[in-house]
């Protein structure tokens, strides 16, 4: 995120957590918060503002980020198809796969 979006991320926390927080504190947080995404990271805030009584620590901020990262990626992907196999080779690993779980109770 920007700079100026980091401070907006930081002003709607200071109006959600009323808290005194230093200058050295807010310059670490605003220098952190700009190696984030702006839309995920304010998702996160407003999740933890219906969790959270107190400002939240970098490391509850950063993992509620990263919990919003992992959904919205998809845990997996499939390859495009280039060279099918045939039925009767379909056939054959079907035949190879059953008898393997067989095996394997």
């Amino acid at each position: 995120m920007t700079p100026d979006e980091a401070k907006h991320a930081l002003l709607a926390m200071s109006q959600a957590w009323p808290t005194k927080i230093s200058d050295p504190t807010l310059h670490l947080w605003n220098n952190r918060l700009t190696r984030l995404d702006f839309a995920q990271t304010i998702k996160a805030i407003d999740k933890l503002m219906d969790t959270s009584k107190f400002w939240p620590s970098w490391a509850e901020l950063k993992e509620t980020v990263d919990a919003i990262n992992n959904s919205t990626k998809a845990d997996w992907q499939l390859e495009p198809v280039t060279n099918p196999a045939s039925l009767s080779e379909a056939r054959r690993h079907l035949a190879e796969m059953r008898a393997t779980l067989q095996n394997a109770d």
